[in-house]
């Protein structure tokens, strides 16, 4: 998903709410508030779900005509389903080819040419991140390797839901590093797209949760933080959660649950359209599988 400067939109184009001008995307909403959700917008995508499949992870192109995601039939896989227009019914979902290994393959985060790839994998006994490559879109992936992710994969046990930023450098990710295996968000950086990945760090103004914090998607210069958390007590169930900073390298401020979308049931995987106005999910509030949900900000 594609950065823009402060000010303007996805496209490059200024955006506002000034006389004269027209809202194009929905940034000012979550950056500067105040962010609304449309709770009658709230709606399954019933075309990708099936009885007895947990679907997670969305991830949406550019264009808001691909959608990857995994789907869990017994094991989890990377999947794609493709419309035909932004606004459009998704057709049904395929395996994407070369990304999966027959073991746990989970949230893929793409560069916005969907030709790099990071995602999270059990297939070599423990979960870890991993990238993968492709010359063309449609192409199969290359073989996800982990030649330049040691350092990251050297934290916690389990380290998954890796948000990689367009230019390649930036890699945030979950890790059970925390005091008693508490999930907590990490960032990774390396100088080219050829390096390795250095030691990571917890991000800045995460840290003093005492929840578990996972699915880290990042917006707007990564100036915008979205986020899944859950408390550690037994049954606990997770929420949608976001937050913002002045500047990449800052703290983000106090977390804020997104209004009007989280049900009392599990909800997972808070990611966004382009232009910041269409917001997709995971959700077990539709009989208790993970569903892939949607919902519009309103401008």
């Amino acid at each position: 998903m594609r950065d823009a400067a402060p000010g303007l939109d996805a496209a490059g184009d200024t955006a506002g709410d000034g006389p004269g001008s027209q809202v194009a995307d929905c940034w000012s909403r979550w950056l500067d508030g105040p962010l609304a959700i449309d709770a009658s917008s709230v709606q399954e995508l019933t075309e990708l779900a099936l009885p007895n499949v947990d679907d997670r992870n969305p991830w949406i192109s550019d264009n808001g005509r691909h959608l990857y995601f995994s789907r869990n039939q017994g094991q989890s896989d990377v999947y794609l389903a493709t419309r035909g227009s932004s606004t459009g019914a998704f057709s049904s979902a395929n395996p994407v080819a070369g990304m999966n290994s027959g073991q746990a393959d989970s949230r893929a985060w793409l560069t916005p040419d969907e030709l790099t790839a990071a995602l999270a994998s059990d297939r070599n006994g423990s979960l870890q991140i991993y990238l993968a490559g492709r010359s063309a879109e449609g192409d199969p992936f290359g073989t996800p390797d982990r030649g330049h992710l040691t350092a990251v994969n050297s934290v916690g046990n389990l380290r998954f839901d890796p948000y990689l930023s367009p230019d390649g450098l930036r890699l945030y990710f979950a890790a059970d590093s925390g005091p008693s295996n508490k999930l907590q968000i990490r960032i990774a950086t390396r100088m080219g797209a050829t390096a390795d990945f250095g030691t990571s760090a917890v991000v800045p103004g995460t840290g003093g949760s005492s929840s578990n914090m996972a699915d880290p998607a990042l917006y707007q210069n990564e100036r915008l933080l979205l986020f899944s958390a859950f408390p550690s007590a037994m049954g606990a169930t997770g929420d949608l959660w976001y937050a913002t900073r002045a500047d990449i390298a800052d703290s983000f401020g106090t977390p804020v649950r997104i209004p009007s979308v989280n049900s009392g049931s599990n909800d997972f995987d808070p990611v966004l359209s382009a232009d910041g106005c269409e917001l997709y999910f995971a959700s077990t509030r539709d009989g208790g599988r993970f569903h892939l949900f949607h919902a519009q900000v309103m401008k």
